[in-house]
């Protein structure tokens, strides 16, 4: 059964941080942050200090400021953004904000949550501004 969409349930709400402005903000924080899949790296297997394993794969975002921002993924998320993901927007909701060699940003599946290809103003915008590269 379809229901038609009246409106009454909100959208996810997003306050997008541009990757430029990322410089000034304190580690740990979270945020939002929108933009293009630049280049993605293979899985690696991390050891842990708990002596346990988990995977990784980096994300480079690029966007409108004329910078960019490793965006690490952890675990299962590291499935959902592959190769044929460059070049398209990518939406996070709660990255953290890291200082590991320069400022990056976190996503794993206890903090963020991934939206590729977010139906959303800023999106569009950064759609549209790569195109026009």
């Amino acid at each position: 059964m379809e229901v038609d969409d009246d409106g009454t349930i909100a959208a996810q709400a997003f306050e997008f941080c541009d990757i430029k402005s990322i410089q000034d903000v304190q580690q740990m924080k979270t945020l939002d942050v929108c933009g293009i899949i630049g280049d993605v790296s293979e899985n690696e297997m991390v050891n842990l200090r708990k002596g346990s394993q988990k995977v990784r794969k980096y994300i480079t975002l690029i966007d409108d400021t004329g910078c960019s921002i490793s965006l690490t993924l952890w675990a299962t998320m590291c499935d959902r953004v592959g190769n044929d993901d460059i070049g398209k927007v990518l939406a996070v909701k709660g990255a953290r904000v890291s200082e590991f060699g320069g400022k990056s940003l976190n996503a794993a599946d206890d903090h963020s949550t991934l939206f590729p290809e977010l139906n959303h103003e800023r999106c569009k915008q950064l759609n549209k501004w790569y195109a026009d590269l």
